[in-house]
């Protein structure tokens, strides 16, 4: 099964067009994918994001995250406080 950084990568690569090659942890959404804040790119992306991952709302995450690193981490706390809640 890919980690969580492997799946965010490969929807990032999906909805961009970007080469799975050229991402990192350090890779910034808005100057290097070229999603901005408050765009129809970031909406797509969340909700990309959302249906993989199976989280509501990830629209304050998405405007809070710059590099892929924040997201993943981001998404990693959601994950694991819908755990604790079950």
């Amino acid at each position: 099964m890919d980690t969580i950084e492997e799946r965010v990568k490969k929807i990032i690569v999906a909805q961009t067009g970007m080469k799975l090659e050229y991402l990192t942890e350090y890779t910034l959404l808005d100057e290097d994918c070229n999603v901005q804040p408050d765009s129809i790119e970031l909406t797509e992306l969340g909700m990309a994001l959302e249906e993989e991952f199976e989280i509501e709302d990830l629209d304050e995450i998405m405007k809070s995250s710059y590099r892929i690193r924040d997201l993943v981490s981001s998404i990693t706390r959601e994950l694991s406080k819908a755990e604790e809640s079950k």
